[in-house]
């Protein structure tokens, strides 16, 4: 009777199957350049200007999750995605915009401030006009540092265009890159007008690069200096 080994009643050892053979080639494991183009997929579009801060906030929850999926997404986004962080919300967090000026590393910025009306406003007076300034209540953080990068600004929304003033240190320096001032509120019934240089000064000489202005529910006096270079006037 033959006696056998324990090793001849050894199991060949076999091929791992191919699903785990390549477990750790998932999306973690592509290249820098293609999560590059996967994250690109899921980039913010260009800003609708009526739901400006609306749609930044839908933009946001796009993008931000792709920070917490691991240390090399993170790193990716924070290091070679400064487009994701160009718009900033200056009614926001304080702490969050210093995140998005540093992240942005240099791109041309695009400023958001107030909301759309989720109602139309009605200004039948100077006085009324007042009251209802008075009543409201912004907070900003104006990126003076960096005003160099500032290529767009877009206000919406009775609160914020009441509260124009709050921009004032803003247009005192040198906006040299700016190109687009967009302001916009939701009037029902306007008797007495907001007009922009009422609430805002203005120096024509500070705005070198201004082509594009779009105004709703707000007045500019046709002899602003400011009109002189624009390529674009939308007034409704």
């Amino acid at each position: 009777m033959a006696i056998h080994s324990a090793q001849d009643n050894q199991v060949p050892p076999q091929s791992p199957p191919q699903s785990s053979r390549i477990s750790g080639l998932g999306i973690c494991a592509l290249p820098a350049e293609l999560m590059l183009i996967v994250f690109q997929a899921v980039a913010p579009p260009e800003l609708d200007p009526l739901f400006g801060v609306d749609v930044y906030r839908i933009n946001l929850k796009r993008w931000l999750p792709l920070r917490l999926v691991c240390c090399q997404w993170r790193e990716l986004v924070d290091t070679h995605c400064r487009d994701f962080w160009r718009a900033i919300d200056i009614t926001g967090n304080p702490e969050w915009i210093r995140l998005c000026l540093a992240k942005s590393e240099g791109a041309g910025l695009e400023l958001l401030y107030g909301r759309k009306d989720p109602t139309a406003v009605s200004l039948n007076s100077r006085e009324g006009i007042l009251a209802l300034r008075s009543e409201l209540k912004l907070s900003v953080v104006l990126p003076l540092e960096d005003t160099a990068r500032v290529q767009c600004i877009r206000v919406s929304g009775a609160t914020a265009v009441l509260q124009l003033d709050k921009l004032q240190p803003l247009f005192d320096k040198t906006l040299r890159c700016l190109e687009t001032l967009d302001i916009r509120m939701n009037v029902l019934e306007a008797q007495h007008g907001v007009v922009l240089t009422e609430f805002l000064d203005i120096d024509g000489k500070r705005l070198p690069a201004l082509r594009s202005l779009s105004l709703k529910g707000v007045y500019i006096p046709w002899k602003s200096e400011f009109l002189r270079d624009l390529r674009d006037l939308y007034i409704t």
